[in-house]
């Protein structure tokens, strides 16, 4: 019966994400937002077995997992959004902010609740995020799906140990928010640099 609560859950989801397919970047971001909170919020406040309850658990595990991304991500194949994503306000409001909360309270408020596996919540976590290859979002990446695993367990298992989506919750705005801004600065110092090279050139 709760794996096909699961089940539903995930169903539900997918309709989501799938419903402003065919709109504009922007819009889509603003639309799947709202929908996608709305909903995380009806699923979690059915059986909020988990609170906020401030604590630090988890915290050191995903910085060391981050850490490892940004020094190893490159030679490993892990890959960015095909689309350009600069820091604004749309951006980092749905995708650092809303988006990261709605899927902590779907994954981790409702489905870990359900099933309090965090192995088992890790791979879900990983697996639905192959919606962003479908969406074309982005390109397929092993290393991708293995960083969401890990994290995605790191996730569940800090708010299985605490009773918390506390350290889940900041950790996943982290992750999104740094995930915008780091490459971003990358892309823009590369073209200043190149740049500069040309107007060198043409000195």
């Amino acid at each position: 019966m709760k794996l096909a609560e699961v089940f539903f859950i995930l169903a539900g989801l997918a309709v989501i994400q799938n419903l402003f397919r065919f709109v504009g970047f922007r819009s889509r971001l603003v639309y799947l937002s709202i929908a996608q909170i709305s909903y995380s919020a009806l699923i979690y406040i059915r059986q909020p077995m988990f609170g906020f309850s401030p604590h630090l658990k988890g915290f050191i595990p995903f910085a060391l997992l981050f850490a490892f991304t940004m020094i190893l991500g490159k030679f490993l194949g892990a890959k960015a959004a095909n689309v350009n994503i600069e820091p604004s306000t749309t951006n980092m409001l749905t995708l650092g902010l809303l988006l990261p909360v709605s899927e902590e309270l779907l994954f981790r408020g409702a489905i870990l609740t359900l099933y309090p596996n965090a192995f088992v919540n890790g791979l879900i976590f990983s697996a639905i995020h192959l919606f962003n290859v479908v969406s074309g979002f982005e390109p397929f990446s092993y290393y991708n799906m293995i960083y969401r695993l890990a994290a995605g367990f790191i996730f569940a298992d800090s708010t299985l140990k605490t009773g918390s989506l506390f350290s889940a919750t900041v950790c996943h705005i982290l992750n999104n928010c740094l995930g915008i801004l780091l490459p971003w600065f990358e892309h823009e110092s590369e073209k200043r640099r190149h740049d500069a090279g040309r107007e060198k050139d043409e000195q």
